[in-house]
Parts: C-alpha cells; sequence; structure tokens
C-alpha cells in the first residue's frame, strides 16, 4: 500500500463520521470495521522506509482513527509521536496539539487538553499563525461543554464562530453553530449533568 492510497483510504472514512449530539458533539462512527480494516492495512506501514513527512502523516491518520473508535490512549500514543515529529514546525505543532487536545478530551483528561488548547494557542500567536485559531476557539468551548461550564463554553464558541463566519466557511460555520444551538436548547441540562 503506498502513502497516497492511505490518504485516499482515509479521506473516505468520513462518510462514516459524525457529531454525536448525546456525547456533547464528540466525533463517532457508524461503521467501526471501517476504521478497523484501516488501522490494520495502515499499521503494516510503520514496518517500511518512510520519510518523516510520511511517518507524521500516517500517526495522524492512525490517532485520530483510533480516537473516532472510543480508544483514546493508543490516539494519544499516535499523537504524540506526531509532536515529536512536528517540535521544529510550529504549524504542526499546532495542528498536532490540537487532535492530541481533544484524544485527551476523549480519555476525559479535560485539563490536559485544555493545556494542549493554549499552548497551541501560545505558539499560534508567537509565530502569528493564525489559521488554526477557531479551531482552538472550537475544541475549547466543546471542552468547556463537557465540564459544564456552559458559559465559558459559549463564549469560546462565539469567537470560533465570528471567525468561522469572516472566512466564510459554511460547513464550519453550521458545526459551531449546531454546538452554540444546542447549549441554548439544553444549557439547564447540560448544567445539572454536571451536577450545579
Amino acid at each position: 500500500m503506498s502513502i497516497e492510497k492511505v490518504k485516499k483510504d482515509f479521506n473516505r472514512l468520513s462518510q462514516y463520521v459524525f457529531f454525536d449530539e448525546n456525547q456533547y458533539f464528540r466525533e463517532q462512527t457508524n461503521s467501526k470495521s471501517h476504521f478497523h480494516i484501516f488501522i490494520q492495512e495502515t499499521e503494516i506501514l510503520l514496518e517500511t522506509s518512510l520519510t518523516m513527512d510520511e511517518q507524521y502523516c500516517i500517526f495522524s491518520f492512525l490517532g485520530y482513527s483510533y480516537r473516532i473508535l472510543n480508544n483514546p490512549t493508543e490516539g494519544i500514543k499516535y499523537f504524540q509521536k506526531c509532536l515529536t515529529i512536528s517540535q521544529h514546525e510550529p504549524r504542526k505543532q499546532i495542528i498536532t496539539m490540537i487532535r492530541l487536545g481533544e484524544a485527551y478530551k476523549y480519555a476525559n483528561l479535560h485539563k490536559k487538553a485544555l493545556e494542549l488548547f493554549d499552548d497551541a494557542m501560545k505558539i499560534s500567536k508567537e509565530y502569528q499563525i493564525e489559521d488554526y485559531e477557531h479551531y482552538i476557539y472550537q475544541h475549547k468551548g466543546k471542552c468547556f461543554l463537557e465540564l459544564g461550564d456552559v458559559n465559558l463554553a459559549k463564549d469560546y464558541l462565539h469567537d470560533a464562530l465570528s471567525i468561522r463566519e469572516k472566512i466564510e466557511n459554511d460547513a464550519l460555520v453550521y458545526s459551531t453553530r449546531q454546538v452554540i444551538d444546542f447549549i441554548g436548547r439544553n444549557s439547564i441540562l447540560v448544567q445539572n449533568e454536571r451536577g450545579e
């Protein structure tokens, strides 16, 4: 299997992914078998000679796939490898910290996730790489939602929405509005679930 085929196969997996409103809009799959097959076929490539960029790509795909399968421990392992590879590339560091933060969130290690999102924002500011700030805000908002801090969640989600509306990305605007609308319909329920 070639790296190009892995990329195509990975992109096809998106048709089996959805945001589960019952799990605070965590990404889930309706076809675990497709992800298991992808992982099995892709991990074989790790036994071959790969460039650092190819390793980064494969580790990212595997980390994401394990997270989607609700196996964040394996996802974290692969994203940590990505972070090591990307240590001299600020853009990749930001992307990886966001992905690793999400994996920690799936492991219910919200504090660690928030720390990674904050670290990603620091790098973003330091190197003036603003492309990913709306992702950081979105993920922080959803993390605070899971923690039951509805007000902070809304603040970060509105920050994400503002940027996403400016860049006119309808899919991203929609995903943020979904969460904001959910909070509007369920804020008392969300707070009660967290014991407030």
